[in-house]
């Protein structure tokens, strides 16, 4: 082939994401060979470039002819499904590469799968970078968020082709060289958790408006668009207004987004995400509760016979107990209490990129982060700018919450945070991930924690040891001498207790049961941990004692929790005010507002949804 025929780099894989990506890199000018396993996406991929434009873009059928016609120092992006596929593609595209060639794999890969290909690359001679792309099918096509990181000369080969095929915003490309190994890849898993976490937050925020304030869908995409043009402007607030707006086509009745089944799909960055936050022992509440919370809407079924059994119990799907609402405070204090919960989010996502890149010794700049999530991606939103500005104030900062500005703000918005948390909780309706980010914003300014306590425990039964908080050194109490010497004397331990330092240590199994809760997709409750582990395994667990029938049992719980409830409420409703029922108020259910996070995540995946009644469905909501 003559030199002046070959492309300046190549692309493996034309799915949505690949065909797009092509396109974007051909439209700006960059002549592209493009190759898949399948002939006829190779035949769709031309034709596009074709009707698109006549782009600059040759296919090729066979990995030797798509591999010889990029020039050298070759630049080949793999875009396929992550694990044994990039390996295939690899080991397929490799057999005819030379030393000083660069692979990119642009797919969402666990970062040690992409430090084990990269190490196993540099021993062939060819350069490897894992690169995050953020920005779903659109995004691909007209600009995404890039997160390459791996072999630095890598990036300098292809970096004049990223930075024109990133999306623009005012400051430069959405694209920055991350780091070293696999932290590319590592951002973006934990873009995807801030993601999560987003969008279980607006989610919660329809709940509350619908269900407490009784808005229409009409009032919601007003609403939605009225908040997209203020502090809350962002991609998903975008794409939530439009969502509402769409009517039903298939029955020409009612809206589209009230007819989606509530059960949340997922791709398994999010697990990754709080995989991670248990590994490094970072608080990820907010995180955390969008998992739970898509586990949680998976249990359709069960839900569903959950909603029955406490309804015979006395307690109706919706409680009704609130009495009126003030609608235009309602939609002012939840729009506050969205934003002070998503900067809780962020400010989770920030910590674990830091604590991770210390670990690894990667010296991610998490202000060049916020600035290349500006645009392209899904989580860009206006305040990034503000986050990158934080961390340019102060790159030591310990947590986004004790920035100055963002501090300020939060202490404004937390009357109404506390109001719209503690009126979901009087209405029955689970907001798992504004109370998650509460909790997380009142225990981390809170100076002393109830954990002297748990120390005093766990020094109890196992002698782990305590520290004080009036002296230093490791203490271990003859806890049960002293309690039936106190009892003998009618005199009390109390005092010991109030010195111990409220710092709780940890073994290990608490976090190896948060991480198989979210390998097993099922809530960290140890009966439904246990069932789902001893059917994986095959291990025949007895969960319950043989003499007491398990639907009986069942009910008696099931009645329990309904005479506990109203109690259980105002326990944490004067908490908050001064969240918690959620997993109840969520497993109670038969109808969740999962349907709003499956419509986000089909808007900018295209990945299809299931419709009540009906199988997968794919609609273009945002034409």
């Amino acid at each position: 082939m003559e030199s002046a025929a070959l492309s300046q780099i190549g692309l493996a894989g034309l799915a949505v994401m690949g065909q797009n990506l092509a396109l974007n890199i051909a439209e700006k000018g960059f002549p592209i060979s493009v190759y898949n396993r399948t002939a006829s996406k190779v035949d769709e991929t031309l034709d596009r470039a074709r009707r698109e434009g006549h782009l600059p873009l040759s296919g090729h059928y066979n990995p030797r002819d798509f591999v010889l016609s990029v020039k050298r120092p070759r630049s080949i992006i793999i875009l396929v499904k992550a694990g044994a596929p990039v390996d295939q593609t690899i080991a397929a595209l490799s057999a005819h590469m030379d030393p000083g060639d660069t692979i990119v794999d642009g797919g969402n890969e666990w970062y040690e799968n992409t430090e084990r290909r990269a190490a196993d690359a540099s021993a062939a001679g060819l350069l490897y970078l894992g690169m995050g792309v953020s920005g779903g099918e659109d995004g691909a096509r007209y600009g995404p968020s890039l997160m390459p990181g791996g072999s630095h000369q890598a990036y300098l080969n292809i970096q004049g082709i990223l930075q024109k095929v990133a999306a623009q915003v005012d400051d430069g490309p959405c694209v920055a060289y991350i780091g070293s190994g696999g932290s590319g890849n590592f951002v973006k898993m934990i873009h995807n958790g801030i993601e999560y976490g987003d969008m279980q937050l607006i989610s919660e925020a329809y709940d509350v408006l619908k269900n407490v304030g009784g808005l229409r869908n009409e009032e919601l995409a007003e609403i939605f668009g009225e908040w997209n043009r203020g502090e809350l402007e962002s991609f998903l607030i975008e794409i939530t207004s439009d969502i509402f707006k769409v009517k039903d086509e298939e029955t020409g009745k009612g809206h589209l987004v009230d007819k989606i089944l509530d059960k949340t799909g997922m791709k398994g960055t999010g697990k990754w995400t709080v995989q991670q936050a248990a590994e490094l022992s970072i608080a990820a509440p907010t995180i955390a509760a969008s998992l739970d919370s898509r586990y949680m809407s998976g249990l359709k079924e069960e839900r569903e016979a959950a909603t029955e059994i406490f309804k015979n119990e006395g307690l109706k799907e919706e409680i009704d107990n609130v009495g009126s609402v003030d609608k235009k405070r309602l939609i002012d204090d939840v729009r506050q209490a969205l934003y002070a919960s998503k900067i809780c989010s962020y400010a989770q996502g920030m910590n674990l990129l830091r604590a991770k890149s210390m670990e690894k010794g990667w010296g991610l700049n998490l202000g060049e982060l916020a600035r290349i999530w500006k645009g392209g991606c899904i989580i860009r939103a206006v305040f990034l700018d503000r986050i990158k500005q934080a961390y340019q104030r102060n790159p030591e900062l310990p947590n986004l919450l004790v920035d100055p500005e963002f501090a300020r703000e939060m202490v404004q918005r937390q009357a109404a945070w506390r109001r719209v948390v503690g009126l979901a909780i009087q209405r029955g309706i689970s907001v798992a991930g504004m109370s998650a980010s509460l909790q997380y914003f009142d225990t981390y300014r809170r100076g002393r924690l109830p954990a002297n306590l748990v120390q005093a425990q766990r020094d109890y039964f196992g002698a782990h040891t305590y520290e004080r908080v009036d002296r230093s050194g490791a203490y271990h109490t003859e806890w049960s001498k002293l309690a039936r010497k106190a009892k003998l004397y009618h005199h009390s331990i109390q005092h010991l207790v109030d010195k111990i330092l409220d710092k709780t240590g940890m073994k290990g199994t608490g976090k190896w049961t948060v991480q198989q809760a979210a390998e097993l997709t099922r809530q960290p409750l140890r009966m439904n941990l246990l069932r789902a582990k001893s059917m994986e395994k095959g291990w025949g667990l007895n969960l319950l004692r043989a003499s007491v029938p398990e639907k009986s049992r069942s009910f008696e719980f099931a009645r329990e929790m309904v005479q506990r409830q109203a109690a259980w409420r105002r326990i944490v409703g004067l908490a908050i005010q001064r969240c918690c029922g959620n997993y109840f108020d969520t497993y109670r259910r038969g109808r969740l507002l999962a349907n709003l996070v499956q419509a986000q995540r089909d808007y900018f995946m295209k990945g299809g949804q299931s419709l009540l009644g009906k199988p997968d469905c794919r609609v273009e909501i945002g034409e």
